[in-house]
């Protein structure tokens, strides 16, 4: 998910293309209505280093994430 709001950012905020970390997160919860929470904000920046058989995100935070991916890209296409 990150990596599709990273391609929309290298067309449309050339700017945030070299953010990460909590400089990512800042830059998306400023583009949209809808904040990310603390944790879902950390499975957006830690899930792909995370062993796919390890159970540390719910799945109520991935659907939590699935959907401010949709808001923000609503917000900014």
């Amino acid at each position: 998910m990150s990596e599709l709001l990273r391609r929309i950012c290298n067309v449309k905020y050339k700017e945030a293309s070299v953010l990460h970390g909590n400089e990512w997160i800042n830059f998306l919860n400023e583009h949209t209505k809808n904040n990310l929470s603390k944790k879902t904000s950390e499975l957006l920046m830690y899930a792909p280093f995370i062993d796919k058989n390890e159970k540390k995100y719910s799945q109520k935070e991935v659907l939590e994430l699935s959907n401010f991916c949709k808001q923000w890209i609503g917000d900014n296409l």
